[in-house]
This record gives structure tokens, C-alpha cells and sequence, in this order.
């Protein structure tokens, strides 16, 4: 058991680091002393070879200095047919002829000193006289047959490297048959003439000359082959040292691994014998760790003093006596009990504990284990299971619908249906189990089943619970609103078992949220969205799916007034018949608000500029119509709009809603029914007053300017504010004195730099007034010209606003067919070819020639 707890382990592996890198280190070690070694003996063999050959070469020179050179002559002075042309016998001689000589032969004694050192040295094989004569070798004296019979070309060749030289010289390993020889050659000289008489040949036997160098090699080779075992039992006890470290390394780690596993665990481990499962050995070694006394909140001690029965629940004693009896027998190797063990408190703690024995005996005293795992949050989970089980039955019976469990079919096949089904469909339960009468999809309402199936179909990819809600068509044909909760019921392998959940009829709260929600998102006097609505889809539609998204806001001229002179009620139903007349107007997709007490805002997703401009020219119609029914009966109507539109990457629709405030403004200072009106309209009186400028005048203008504004395409709000700059332009001449501004003749030219400070009296006029601020730079240019020649900036081109050269065009078309005091009027023909001639100089040409164009399509 507590081998399972800390694992099988390999205490030291011969592929440890540490052991590979001795194993390493010592062939690496060993490696070197062999090569060493190798070094040590070829040197030595190559040292006992060369003095070898220096021994062989001194017998052969010492013996060649022991020849006289007058008996070498004197064998070279023998007939040819004494010695064959080898140097050897012929093949007719007789044997004698080449081994014996006769007493009195010239080389007689010569031989008998060769053989008297054949003789003394066992290594020589053979001892030979031969003589060069012109380019042939010829054999004088030969001691014996052994060695090589033939004098090769490279022996041959040596001789007369020998008498060129006068030096010794050896041969090696001279091959005749199978047998293996050493050659030296060694001069024979004369000593008066100091030149080469003959070579003396001593042949060494290759064996005796081995078995010579072994015997000088013998003390090395051991020394060598010692210090080589020397290096491996060196690495032997420096591996086995490293083993024995490791291993007892590998035992201390186990020693603590133990120790902390033990400590540490997880569960309570006493380890003990016979029946004292509570405390430990009497070594008192690994007796309980923290675990085990934590578990039955007693002290090691005290647990030790304790007899296990006496703290088992009394419930619990029988079957753990019993278990424990069979443990005794040795009829099972150990057992495993859920029982209850009593706390000093007086409570008490569930576990499962489990004995088994140390030692696979049958011995009763062995070590046994004894493992405790707290399971009493899970006993408590298992009562809160019954207790829920038991719950969810009478929840069950008193639940507002039904509780199922379904395949995941398109018939969401029924396999459970709890007894709420007839009260929610009309149908017996069982009328729906495997689909007996009717399945459970039939009972969906047709535009709700391919939703459902996506929906399911989305919680399964998203592991999520189901919740949705959606109508059941009933068996009378009723239908009901539910809400329906449930999740996917998987196997190990995440394969689908099943569908549960529940379904719960909501239709009384579909209803009462349906009103509430009416409430939150009407107005109660006009039935129209509120402003909380209108902040919600203002959300929506900001995102770039619905541009362009166009705005407008519609105010109640003089409600305050109606509300004043004829009460409250009466100002209601002017609010109540706009919002009616606006609804009217409205298309499908659009969201109507009132956003204020006499405000209302329009939404227009996917809507233009010329759209929106379009939607409150309706307005305004339908408003006059109204006006034009109900003339007798009720109040006049009248309303200001402001536009704009709100365009992806180009003005927000938060920007957008305070553009067309700020049009709304505008328009009302136009609009003579608007109390914002009463500003112009005391400017425009006091103009009037003093000067030759008419109402018929501005009216013109506006006229003229709108129709140039509208052949450009300027937007609604540009029209609108170009109408009042028609109007107001020369607000400035107010300031100008009298006797100037009405004089019948020419003006001087000190009078006339009066006059052109009209231009920026009206800009200050207007930059004072936060209504018309807008317009002030207008009205400070509107007398430039598009050569830069006019006043009072001497602006040229489009530095001049686009508003002023605008009105320039028609401000000078309208003087010149309008009759003057000091001119009369010109005719149209006539005022039209000096715009043409003046057009690129005074005017901008463009907008010149349109105007043109327009006023001649007009006659």
C-alpha cells in the first residue's frame, strides 16, 4: 500500500549521469594508458630491434676483420670450374666438393673459422664468402645449406652497395620457402689498397632472433599489461564508490520521501500490528502521522492509550468486529469499512478506512496499515442529495409546468414526463412518452421549432445550460407562454444520453412584463416611445450595420403660450395631435420619441440626408394640413425640425443628434411662429426703419440663395442657415449713420469707407448674439469678390465661405433689377449678361453661370 503511495522506484539505474559520466571518464582513462602502453612497447621493441641489429651487425664485422684479404685472393685465384657460376656447387660436383674441402685448399682454413663461429653462436644459420666479379655474385665459401640457396637481386644489389660503400649493411627478413631470416653483410678489405676484396655473409635464424627480442620485451609487456589492470580495478573502485554513494543518496531520498509522504498525505496512515489499529508499533517508527490524529481530533498519545472500539461509533462497532475477526484469521488480507468515529467533543467524523497487512503472510503479528479518509462532506453531500431528492419530488408536484427527460430528436421523444404535463398542455403525461399520441415538438408553436432546434444545437457546442422561451400551442389551441430550462445529459465519451430540464408556464408574467414593459418604454399622454427608449435604440443604432442613420427633432412652437392663455389641457392636446400627425409620417423601421415636454426625435436608420430632408418637409405639410381641416375648430399648429445625418467613419450619431439641435435652433429663428423668431425679428425691424432695405428684399434673396443652395446640393441645415444669412446680412448698416445710409446722390470716398464698415458692425452684431454666431464670419464677407478686390479682408477664390459668395451673386443681381433712387432698374437680359461679364472677377464663376442659367430657366 505505501508502495503504491510512493511510487516503484529504481533506487540507482546504471544509466544515472553520474555513473555515465565515470563510465566515461574511466574508458577515456583506460583509452589513454592503452595508447600509452602501445607507444611504450612499439618504442621498446623498436629500441631492443635496432640493438639486436647492432649485435648481428658486429659479429658480421668482427668476423669479416678476422679474414685476410690473402686468402680471399687466393679463392678468387681458383679455376672456374672449381666453384659454379653462383658461387655455389654444381649440380655434377660431388657433395664434397662444396662442404669438405681438401686439408691443403686455399679456403680450408678460412671454413674452419667460419664454422668455428657458426658453431659457437646458435643464432647463425649460415656463414657465406662471396665475391663481386664484374656484375656477378659468386659464393667462395659456404658453412651450410640453411638459408636461401639463390643470391636474389636484392642481396645482389646490396653487395655492390657494400663495395661501393665499404660499409655493413643488413637485410631483413630474407623469405626462402616458409622460413623466415636476417641477413648481414659485412666488407672484406686489403688493407695496402684499402678496397673491397669480397662480402661476408652471415645468415641469423628469424626464430632465435624473435625469441631474443621477446625476451628483452618480456619486462615490459608486464609492465605494461600491469599497469593496464592496474587502471581497470582502479575504475572498478571508483564505479562501485560512486554506486555505493549514489545508492546511499537514492536511500536517503527514499528515506525522505517517505517520511514526507507519510507526513503530508492526504488521509490519516497509522501503521500498527495485531488488533491495534489505532497506534503504531512499538518502535514507535512511522507510528500516525498528522493526517490520522487531525481526522479523529486525538493526539498521537492519546490515541496510543485508546482502544479503537471504544471510540467507534456504536452503530458501526458490529461490522468492524466482524471484518476485524476474519483480518485476525487470516481469511482476507484486509478490509475496507465506512464507519464513524467519535470525536473527545462528542461528535462524531465519517471515514473510510482501510487495513491491509504489510507482509504477504499469514503470520498475525506482522505490520498492517491502516488508512482513514474523512468522507463526512461527502456523507453530508449524500444526505443533502436525499434530502434535495425528496425536495425536488414535492417541488415536483407543485410545479407551474412540467419536468422531462427527451432524446435529442426533432420529436424530442419523450422517456419521463412529470404529472404537471396536463395541467401546462392538456395532454396525460403518458400521451407524450416515445411520442404515444402526439410529440412533444407538435406541441411547439410552428414558428419556435427550427429556433429550438438552433438553440439546442448552440448550448451543445458551447457546453452551456439551455434557457429560452418561447409559446406551446394547447390541446384546446390555446396558447401559452414557457420558459424552458435544461442542459445535455453526456456519457464518459461526451455522447448524449439525454435532454432534462423543465418547462414552466409563464404566460401571467409574460403578460404583466408586457405592460410593464409598455410602461417603461411609452410615453403615457402621446403613446409614443419615451426618452428611456429613445437612449436604448440610440445604443443600437449607433453601430455601423445601420448608417446611415439620419435625425430628427421636432419642437411645438408656443406651447408655452397656448398653455398659459388657454391651460394645460388644451396644450396636452396640441402635443397629443403632433404626435399623431408625426406618426403618420413615419415609416417602417423608424423610432418615434418624445424626448421633451414639446420635443420629439426621430430615428431613421439607413436614411440620407436627402431622405430625413425629405421626411420633414412631410412634417411640415401634414402639419399645414392639419392646420387647414381643423382652422375653425382649433389652435394653429406650428413646428420647427432640425436635421442631420449620421454617416460610418464620418459623424457619429451622438454628433449627429446635436448638429440637428443646433438646425432646430436655427430653423426656429426663421420661423415667424417661433418665440427664437423675436430676435430677428426686432433686427430685421429696426433695419427697416432706418434704411432703403424692404422685407420684399430679404424675401428675394432667401428665395434666390435657397434655389442656388438646392441646385448644389447643400444639405437642409446649410439652406436653412443660408436663408437666415439672406436675411440678416446687412445688419450692420444699423450702426451706419443716417445721413450716409440715406443719401440720394454718390457718397464720397470718406463716406463710402464708412459705409463698408457696415460688414463688421453686422460681424459683431452677430458674434453678441449666441444665436446667430454662426453666420458673423458670412455676414463679415459677404462684399468680397473672387478677385480678391473686395472688402473688408480682401479675400480672393474660396477663401471667401461658400455662403457669402452665394448671396454676393444674388444680392447684386437683385440691386441691379431693382430700382434705385440714384438709378433705375436694369432688365433681366441686361443684369444677367453683367453677371456673365463679371463672372471670375467679382464672382465666383461657377456658381455665376448656374445662377444664370437657373434665372433664365425660370423667365
Amino acid at each position: 500500500m505505501l508502495k503504491q503511495l510512493i511510487g516503484n522506484r529504481t533506487p540507482v539505474s546504471a544509466d544515472a549521469p553520474l555513473l555515465r559520466r565515470v563510465r566515461a571518464v574511466g574508458a577515456l582513462v583506460f583509452l589513454l594508458v592503452a595508447m600509452i602502453g602501445t607507444l611504450y612497447i612499439n618504442s621498446a621493441w623498436q629500441r631492443y630491434s635496432t640493438h639486436e641489429m647492432e649485435n648481428r651487425l658486429s659479429i658480421g664485422t668482427t668476423v669479416a676483420n678476422m679474414i685476410k684479404a690473402d686468402c680471399v685472393l687466393n679463392l678468387e685465384s681458383l679455376p672456374s670450374d672449381t666453384v659454379t657460376g653462383t658461387g655455389l656447387p654444381s649440380k655434377s660436383a660431388s657433395p664434397a666438393a662444396d662442404t669438405n674441402f681438401a686439408p691443403t685448399a686455399p679456403g680450408a682454413r678460412i671454413r674452419a673459422s667460419l664454422l668455428q663461429v657458426a658453431k659457437e653462436n646458435e643464432s647463425i644459420a649460415n656463414i657465406s664468402l662471396i665475391a663481386l666479379k664484374g656484375n656477378q655474385a659468386h659464393t667462395l665459401i659456404r658453412t651450410a645449406a640453411n638459408g636461401p640457396t639463390e643470391i636474389s637481386d636484392t642481396v645482389r644489389q646490396s653487395i655492390v652497395q657494400v663495395y661501393q660503400t665499404q660499409k655493413s649493411v643488413t637485410i631483413d627478413l630474407l623469405s626462402s620457402g616458409n622460413s623466415l631470416w636476417l641477413n648481414t653483410l659485412s666488407p672484406i678489405r686489403q688493407s695496402s689498397t684499402n678496397s673491397v676484396l669480397g662480402v661476408l655473409s652471415i645468415t641469423f635464424y628469424q626464430k632465435q632472433w624473435l625469441q631474443s627480442m621477446i625476451g628483452h620485451m618480456l619486462p615490459d609487456l608486464i609492465v605494461t599489461i600491469c599497469l593496464l589492470i592496474l587502471c581497470a580495478a582502479l575504475y572498478r573502485a571508483v564505479y562501485s564508490q560512486t554506486s555505493l554513494q549514489m545508492l546511499s543518496a537514492y536511500i536517503a531520498s527514499d528515506e525522505a520521501l517517505f517520511h514526507g509522504v507519510f507526513e503530508q498525505a492526504p488521509i490519516g496512515i497509522s501503521i500498527g500490528h495485531n488488533d491495534q489499529v489505532t497506534y503504531a508499533a512499538p518502535d514507535g517508527r512511522y507510528s500516525i502521522n498528522r493526517r490520522y490524529s487531525e481526522i479523529l481530533g486525538r493526539k498521537p498519545d492519546e490515541l496510543g492509550a485508546l482502544d479503537w472500539r471504544t471510540i467507534t461509533h456504536p452503530d458501526d462497532l458490529a461490522a468492524d468486529l466482524a471484518l476485524q475477526d476474519q483480518y485476525q484469521r487470516g481469511d482476507i488480507p484486509g478490509y475496507s469499512l465506512e464507519k464513524r468515529f467519535l470525536k473527545p467533543d462528542g461528535t462524531y467524523v465519517w471515514t473510510n478506512m482501510m487495513i491491509a497487512r504489510l507482509k504477504e503472510s499469514s503470520n498475525t503479528d506482522d505490520l498492517h496499515i491502516c488508512l482513514l479518509e474523512d468522507i463526512s462532506a461527502r456523507k453530508r453531500a449524500e444526505e443533502a442529495l436525499a434530502e434535495s431528492e425528496r425536495s425536488k419530488a414535492v417541488l415536483l408536484s407543485h410545479l407551474p409546468g412540467l419536468a422531462y427527460r427527451c432524446k435529442y430528436d426533432r420529436d424530442w421523444t419523450m422517456l419521463f414526463v412529470s404529472e404537471g404535463c396536463e395541467n401546462l398542455t392538456g395532454y396525460k403525461p403518458e400521451s407524450l412518452i416515445h411520442n404515444r399520441d402526439i410529440s412533444y415538438n407538435d406541441l411547439i408553436a410552428p414558428e419556435y421549432r427550427e429556433l429550438l432546434w438552433n438553440e439546442w444545437a448552440r448550448v451543445l457546442n458551447h457546453h452551456s445550460h439551455f434557457r429560452h422561451e418561447y409559446e406551446l400551442i394547447t390541446r384546446d389551441g390555446t396558447r401559452k407562454w414557457v420558459m424552458e430550462l435544461g442542459q445535455f445529459i453526456l456519457d464518459d465519451h461526451d455522447e448524449i444520453l439525454a435532454l432534462e430540464g423543465i418547462v414552466i408556464d409563464i404566460t401571467e408574467s409574460k403578460v404583466r412584463e408586457a405592460q410593464v414593459t409598455y410602461l417603461n418604454d411609452h410615453d403615457f399622454l402621446t403613446g409614443l416611445f419615451n426618452r428611456s427608449y429613445f437612449t436604448k435604440q440610440k445604443q443600437v443604432l449607433s453601430q455601423s450595420d445601420w448608417m446611415p442613420v439620419s435625425v430628427a427633432i421636432c419642437d411645438i412652437n408656443g406651447v408655452r403660450l397656448i398653455n398659459d392663455a388657454f391651460g394645460l389641457t388644451e396644450g396636452d392636446h396640441t402635443i397629443a395631435d403632433v404626435a399623431h400627425m408625426l406618426q403618420q409620417v413615419c415609416r417602417q423601421g423608424d423610432v418615434l420619441c418624445r424626448t421633451g415636454g414639446d420635443e420629439f426625435t426621430l430615428l431613421m436608420p439607413h436614411t440620407s440626408q436627402a431622405g430625413a430632408a425629405f421626411v420633414a418637409d412631410e412634417m411640415l405639410r401634414s402639419v399645414e394640413n392639419h392646420n387647414h381641416v381643423h382652422r375653425a375648430q382649433r389652435l394653429e399648429i406650428s413646428i420647427s425640425v432640425g436635421i442631420c445625418t449620421a454617416e460610418k467613419d464620418a459623424c457619429t450619431l451622438e454628433q449627429a443628434l446635436i448638429n440637428a439641435e443646433e438646425h432646430l435652433n436655427h430653423r426656429k429663428l426663421i420661423n415667424q411662429k417661433s418665440s427664437h423668431n423675436a430676435i430677428v425679428s426686432s433686427i430685421m425691424a429696426a433695419l427697416y426703419a432706418r434704411s432703403q432695405e424692404t422685407e420684399e428684399h430679404g424675401q428675394r434673396l432667401t428665395q434666390w440663395t435657397r434655389m442656388l443652395g438646392e441646385a448644389m446640393g447643400l444639405s437642409q441645415s446649410m439652406l436653412d442657415d443660408l436663408m437666415l444669412f439672406s436675411m440678416l446680412h446687412d445688419i450692420g448698416k444699423v450702426g451706419i449713420n443716417d445721413r450716409i445710409l440715406n443719401k440720394p446722390g454718390p457718397l464720397t470716398a470718406e463716406e463710402w469707407q464708412i459705409m463698408k464698415t457696415h460688414s463688421e458692425i453686422g460681424q459683431r452684431i452677430a458674434s453678441s448674439t449666441p444665436e446667430l454666431e454662426h453666420i458673423a464670419d458670412w455676414i463679415l464677407t459677404h462684399h468680397e469678390k473672387w478677385n480678391g478686390q473686395g472688402y473688408p479682408r480682401g479675400l480672393a477664390k474660396e477663401e471667401i465661405p461658400l455662403p457669402a459668395r452665394i448671396l454676393s451673386i444674388a444680392d447684386a443681381y437683385d440691386a441691379m433689377t431693382q430700382d434705385r433712387i440714384y438709378r433705375p432698374a436694369m432688365s433681366t437680359q441686361d443684369a444677367l449678361a453683367e453677371m456673365e461679364r463679371c463672372a471670375g472677377t467679382q464672382f465666383d464663376p461657377e456658381i455665376a453661370q448656374l445662377f444664370v442659367r437657373l434665372i433664365r430657366e425660370h423667365t
